[in-house]
């Protein structure tokens, strides 16, 4: 394989050969936010879903509890809620900012995002 061979399978690879770090965003901007918001959204099978502005920002962790269940006037049902919060985590590889599910393999790269390293 010639020079310009590896330059282009190295452009391929890109930051996938690039540790992952735990991060968190910075800068964050409405694109970054309605950008993470969609994301999280798809990943949990939902139309939307309502993220705080700070969402990712100080530790790089979003937890996303359950709706609780409640009755036709809005109060909470009683019982317990044994669903676990379904836990995202920022990282950074190479100049990507990869949101990864907790429990999974599944992973986003979020284009309009900014992330350092904790």
């Amino acid at each position: 394989m010639g020079l310009a061979g590896v330059i282009l399978l190295a452009a391929c690879t890109g930051s996938s050969l690039a540790p992952e770090t735990p991060a968190r965003l910075i800068e964050a901007d409405a694109a970054s936010r309605a950008e993470l918001q969609a994301v999280v959204a798809a990943a949990m099978g939902q139309a939307t879903v309502q993220l705080a502005d700070d969402a990712l920002i100080d530790d790089g962790i979003l937890l996303i509890e359950r709706t609780p269940r409640t009755d036709h006037l809005g109060h909470r049902l009683p019982g317990r809620d044994l669903g676990a919060p379904r836990r995202f985590q920022l990282f950074r590889a190479g100049s990507d900012c990869i949101l990864i599910e907790g429990g999974s393999d599944r992973r986003w790269v979020l284009e309009q995002a900014r992330c350092a390293p904790l």
